[in-house]
């Protein structure tokens, strides 16, 4: 990729990006209601990655406490595999450390195995499966890292 991606906040603008690739990647996908929520709760630890002024990417998270928790993390379909998924976590990670933030948890499906990947590449691990997680009745592996344990 020629231009640089451009890892930022989101901004409002954004939402309707964010929506579509929501959309697209997920069986089930939060709501545009859901999106337009989060952003509204979760300003400051919502995160797009942007290439040619268009939003390719996104990141949800939170904070309670020492406990840092990834809502959700896409890439468009068309940009995956050149390393967006990995520019989105470490933007967050930084911002979780920079908040106090201790353990970082996400879950997964069992199945998404390029997501499993990318997550133990930047060093989380799996601690227990939840059974019937989706509805679907998939399960999800509950992936937890350790900040003291991670050097960006």
């Amino acid at each position: 990729m020629e231009k640089e991606i451009l890892v930022r906040r989101a901004r409002s603008e954004d939402l309707v990006h964010v929506y579509r690739i929501e959309s697209v990647s997920f069986e089930y996908p939060y709501s545009k209601g859901d999106i337009d929520a989060l952003f509204n709760i979760y300003r400051d630890s919502f995160f797009v990655a942007e290439y040619n002024k268009l939003v390719i990417g996104y990141i949800i998270g939170r904070i309670n406490r020492y406990l840092g928790h990834i809502i959700s993390i896409a890439v468009d379909p068309s940009y995956r595999g050149r390393g967006i998924g990995t520019k989105l976590l470490l933007k967050l990670i930084d911002y979780f450390k920079r908040h106090g933030v201790r353990i970082i948890r996400l879950e997964v499906s069992c199945d998404n195995y390029p997501a499993i990947s990318l997550y133990r590449k930047i060093g989380f691990h799996e601690k227990y499966k939840i059974l019937r997680y989706y509805p679907d009745g998939k399960d999800c592996y509950v992936m937890f890292l350790f900040v003291q344990e991670h050097q960006a």
